[in-house]
């Protein structure tokens, strides 16, 4: 979706909020590409105002949403999202809302050795994809002392790569885990992320 900066200068265009500006988002639901516009212009919802602040691309940490406002419909998804800027003036934001189901699908397809398999943490600690699904929306080392886990989870926050040695959730056996950064576009640390 996009969301202007200046609510006047896009009233009565095709997709802009009834009292405010151009928010519009296009989202799939059975296969079929909607469109619909954000009632308010969401001026201060934290996808828009860390974007703003930070002027760079920037990724939320995992959160419920439903486009069609159903609740059947709410899925778990992450925001990645960028600045749209002319001429050094910020004019709005765009970004992809990705449901976490797209990411289980990439873990998925990870196999490493015989037995080792992929997961995807968020900077914050939150598991994001795990063969486990429970695991899914867990903060990491929650199976260790709290010092070892506010380390491990400070070792992801700086992006830092690292390994250690304890026992698999999915094999229950010793295993050597292993933890790299992903760089994604412009958004600073690894994995950085904006509490949502």
């Amino acid at each position: 979706g996009t969301i202007g900066d200046d609510p006047s200068a896009y009233r009565g265009t095709p997709l802009s909020a009834p009292n405010s500006g151009f928010g519009a988002v296009w989202y799939r639901k059975n296969g079929e590409v909607r469109t619909m516009n954000l009632e308010d212009g969401d001026y201060d919802a934290i996808y828009y105002t860390a974007v703003k602040e930070r002027g760079r691309e920037t990724i939320l940490d995992p959160y419920s949403y439903t486009y069609s406002r159903a609740p059947e419909d709410t899925a778990v998804m992450i925001s990645i999202c960028a600045p749209i800027v002319s001429e050094g003036k910020f004019l709005g934001i765009t970004g992809i809302d990705l449901p976490l189901d797209f990411y289980q699908s990439v873990t998925n397809s990870i196999k490493v050795l015989d037995s080792g398999y992929g997961i995807l943490i968020s900077n914050n600690g939150t598991i994001i994809a795990h063969p486990l699904r429970e695991r899914i929306g867990i903060t990491i080392g929650d199976d260790v002392p709290p010092a070892e886990r506010n380390k491990e989870l400070e070792r992801i926050r700086t992006g830092r790569p690292f390994n250690i040695i304890k026992t698999a959730k999915l094999t229950g056996k010793p295993s050597t885990q292993l933890f790299f950064p992903i760089q994604v576009g412009n958004t600073g640390t690894a994995g950085d992320t904006i509490p949502n």
